[in-house]
């Protein structure tokens, strides 16, 4: 990253995480966990925390992954495009295993053993299973990763860079917090609206991920063959 990019760079750049970031906040186990949390016995203190340490694990990641792009290579360096291919194909691999591992007609919706203890969530736990969904989850990790590395790709100064991932953050906080709004706001009149936000995404979870992977890789795949061959 310089100290002299143009505002067509940040475009750029914003541009291009777009779709990244809605992925992200498209993720149906935050979305999910959320409504959970909020829905405990904690309530809206479990979800101001689970939605701090969100916010806090994503924006480390973030953070992490946009210095480790700004020492590697530049984005005239052939080798970086077969970064973004490289994604590409892992969400490609991503939306098979959705495929494989999908409820029948008949199946109920699947939630996670570790989802049940979360009726019975204190504040500190629900902030440190935020940040862990926040900035340990694997998909995250892909798509962050592919974010950063188009910040880095675009030229872009520090301050833009870090303006950047800002919006990227709050992008793809967007359902988590949006939630944790209408919970404030709404209080117990909130509840039934949300949990049948959370029943439609554990329905269609696999349904989402894999139309999400597919366009996303697909959209990366694209990109990085668009630099190999420039």
């Amino acid at each position: 990253m310089d100290g002299g990019s143009t505002g067509g760079g940040v475009v750029a750049a914003v541009n291009d995480m777009l779709p990244l970031a809605m992925a992200v906040a498209l993720s149906p186990f935050p979305i999910v966990a959320i409504v959970l949390v909020l829905g405990a016995r904690a309530g809206l203190r479990a979800g101001v925390a689970f939605s701090a340490g969100w916010l806090l694990g994503l924006g480390s990641l973030g953070a992490l992954l946009l210095i480790a792009a700004a020492r590697g290579p530049g984005s005239d360096d052939p080798i970086g495009g077969f970064v973004p291919i490289g994604i590409g194909l892992a969400l490609f691999a991503g939306a098979w295993r959705k495929w494989r591992t999908r409820p029948r007609a008949a199946e109920p919706p699947r939630v996670p053993g570790w989802m049940a203890s979360l009726n019975e969530i204190s504040a500190g736990r629900a902030a440190l299973i935020g940040a862990g969904l926040g900035g340990l989850n694997p998909k995250n990790i892909g798509l962050v990763f592919a974010a950063t590395t188009s910040m880095a790709g675009n030229g872009l100064s520090r301050h833009e860079a870090i303006a950047c991932l800002a919006v990227f953050i709050l992008l793809g906080s967007v359902t988590v917090l949006g939630a944790l709004v209408a919970r404030a706001l709404g209080g117990q009149r909130a509840a039934a609206p949300l949990e049948a936000v959370k029943q439609f995404m554990l329905a269609n979870n696999n349904v989402i991920m894999i139309t999400v992977f597919l366009l996303i890789g697909a959209k990366l795949i694209g990109e990085g063959l668009a630099s190999l061959s420039g």
